[in-house]
């Protein structure tokens, strides 16, 4: 093991494994899955050592690797305490097919500690809790919203031939299996496909009062269901073309959606804005205290979390500036000159806004590792339900996902970490409730996401 930096916030060491140490372990390791690997002609157990290096080869390296850089953890470390886990990579990846091919293996191990910080008083610490109180114009606006995402039908203001979009009112008789003449009445939009689409298609032109007398197969979810799935001659009456339209916000549309009274739906529709806006609330909440947290006190942090931090904080800023930069061109001197002082000033509020990320972050893993917070797998499940909703895709497929990247598992683990030390950092300080609307809160977050 050769220390290659060793200073009070970090340590590298370059940890390297022998030809020979290596082949001696990677063949026990390989001996240690054989029952475990199946191959055609041999009894379990007694795979060669060549044939499985050929199929576990380098994961067998990998586990070797793993267990080297733990043994050697203790006198890495020594007794200072970790801040992130230690990491490592192989200098010089092994790209042989055998035992044989095995050469001396470099491993480069990091091992960033934990910078040393006073204990903060909460209850000194002052937070303002937006509390959702939506008003009537915002309640009438998402019910507006919520009524104009279901259509309904008008009378036309003057007759006319169907067409695709308006909706058809019929009465449709047909025969029932017992002989008995069966009637109903419903209505569908025209080109929605609610009955088959060659069938649609011979619709649109017609007039009220059509009649079509038609062979079609029934739907399975036809009222009838004994007669789902079958073929049945169907005489249908036209009655009516009516405009197809979004709904208004009246007591029908509130009827229509399962309540009594307009009233009653207009509680719903204010709950739903207190429950957005709660959400909206913590995530500000535990955004103002992460930006508290970088100020309340000065001690020195990890190089290469700065570095990191900075470098995230420049690629943003480049983007932003990138997505507003005008046409042409400046080359004047002047401008040159300005610019240069601008980028000038830039870099340091960068470097300062840097800082005071790193440093909350230390307090933040500082809060998780003095509270023990963990994460559960029915906390991973959850996140897990909500990234198949967010991104349209099945639950299994997110799972499958999560599975084969073990980094985005640490990563997300990480984030429901941060999250619960900040909720309880927050229930610790002394608070002030301030009632705000929901399109004011709307703002706070957006303004909250636009300095991150």
């Amino acid at each position: 093991m050769r220390v290659l930096k060793n200073e009070r916030l970090e340590k590298e060491v370059l940890l390297t494994l022998s030809k020979s140490d290596l082949e001696r372990d990677v063949l026990t390791e390989l001996l240690s899955q054989s029952h475990q690997v199946k191959k055609h002609g041999f009894r379990s157990g007694k795979i060669p050592p060549s044939l499985l290096f050929q199929e576990r080869g380098q994961q067998a390296i990998d586990a070797v690797v793993h267990k080297a850089v733990l043994n050697a953890a203790d006198e890495i470390i020594g007794d200072k305490p970790l801040g992130a886990p230690l990491g490592y990579q192989i200098e010089n990846p092994f790209t042989g097919s055998s035992l044989s091919d095995l050469v001396d293996l470099d491993i480069k191990v990091h091992a960033v500690f934990a910078p040393e910080m006073d204990d903060i008083v909460w209850k000194d610490v002052h937070l303002d809790r937006c509390i959702p109180v939506p008003t009537e114009e915002e309640v009438n606006v998402s019910m507006a919203e919520r009524a104009g995402r279901v259509m309904t039908s008008v009378a036309l203001d003057e007759k006319r031939p169907a067409a695709i979009g308006d909706t058809l009112v019929y009465t449709m008789t047909y025969t029932h299996k017992d002989g008995t003449i069966k009637e109903m009445g419903g209505s569908f939009q025209l080109g929605s496909n609610t009955l088959p689409e060659e069938f649609e298609k011979t619709l649109e032109g017609i007039t009220e009062g059509h009649v079509v007398s038609e062979g079609i197969k029934v739907p399975g979810d036809f009222p009838d269901k004994s007669l789902a799935g079958k073929k049945v001659n169907f005489k249908i009456n036209f009655r009516e073309i009516r405009q197809t339209v979004p709904h208004q916000a009246d007591e029908e549309f509130a009827k229509s959606q399962g309540f009594e009274t307009l009233d009653a739906l207009r509680e719903v529709v204010r709950k739903s804005l207190v429950d957005s806006g709660e959400v909206l609330s913590g995530m500000i909440l535990r955004d103002s205290l992460k930006k508290k947290l970088g100020t309340f006190q000065a001690f020195d942090v990890p190089a290469s979390w700065m570095e990191s931090a900075l470098s995230a904080l420049k690629r943003d800023a480049e983007r932003k500036a990138l997505g507003s930069a005008p046409s042409g061109d400046a080359t004047d001197g002047d401008s040159v000159g300005s610019s240069n002082t601008m980028d000038s000033v830039q870099d340091s509020v960068l470097a300062e806004k840097a800082l005071a990320r790193v440093r909350a972050n230390c307090v933040i893993q500082k809060v998780v590792r003095d509270q023990r917070f963990s994460v559960s797998d029915g906390e991973l499940f959850a996140y897990a339900k909500a990234m198949a909703q967010s991104e349209g895709r099945s639950i299994d497929e997110v799972v499958g996902f999560l599975r084969r990247n073990k980094n985005v598992v640490d990563r997300i683990s990480s984030e429901i970490q941060e999250r619960k030390a900040l909720d309880w950092m927050s229930g610790q300080c002394t608070i002030e409730d301030k009632e705000v609307s929901f399109d004011g809160l709307k703002s706070l977050f957006g303004a909250a996401e636009d300095s991150i």
